[in-house]
């Protein structure tokens, strides 16, 4: 494994981390902390957002093991979920605002780090598409989770062919 993946549900991580990707030539395909959620798109909450992004992306810019900036985990997904698809103008709305976010992030990142990729959300298809490609391998990156959360056999693994598969897993055993 030479990429690992600073999940937006998680934290940004402890400065020796960094230093210690840089040192071992691993890198890091970076979420911004947002997780499968919808957010609010007020000017408020936004240049909040913003404050911490730019902090963040001047903090860390100088690691060589920086691959990418990321939008957000799910957060494409989450516009369908919890019964949202159901009210299309729920959902229509929940994809403006990650797409709205996700054109702020960038326009951060290109201001902080034009040397990089902002990637709007993982998974997606891509910049500018904000279609639910979940399951698609042939754009984008994707998450697969078939084998433990969808309960298909190992052998699944063989059967897909991610451009870049960004999330993956089964569950493990307890210690």
């Amino acid at each position: 494994m030479n990429t690992v993946r600073v999940w937006g549900g998680g934290q940004f991580e402890h400065p020796a981390f960094y230093d210690l990707c840089d040192e071992l030539g691993i890198l890091i395909w970076h979420d911004f902390m947002f997780s499968c959620a919808t957010y609010p798109g007020t000017k408020e909450f936004l240049a909040n957002v913003g404050e911490e992004v730019r902090h963040q992306v001047k903090n860390l810019r100088d690691h060589a093991s920086i691959a990418l900036w990321c939008g957000d985990n799910e957060c494409i997904g989450a516009a369908g979920w919890f019964g949202d698809r159901q009210k299309p103008e729920i959902y229509k709305e929940n994809i403006r605002l990650c797409a709205e976010r996700a054109k702020f992030l960038d326009a951060i990142c290109r201001e902080c780090d034009p040397t990089r990729t902002f990637w709007p959300s993982s998974p997606s298809l891509g910049p500018g598409n904000f279609g639910d490609g979940w399951k698609d391998d042939s754009s984008g990156d994707m998450h697969f989770w078939g084998v433990w959360f969808g309960g298909a056999l190992f052998t699944r693994y063989h059967e897909i062919r991610p451009r870049f598969c960004s999330e993956f897993g089964f569950q493990s055993y307890p210690s």
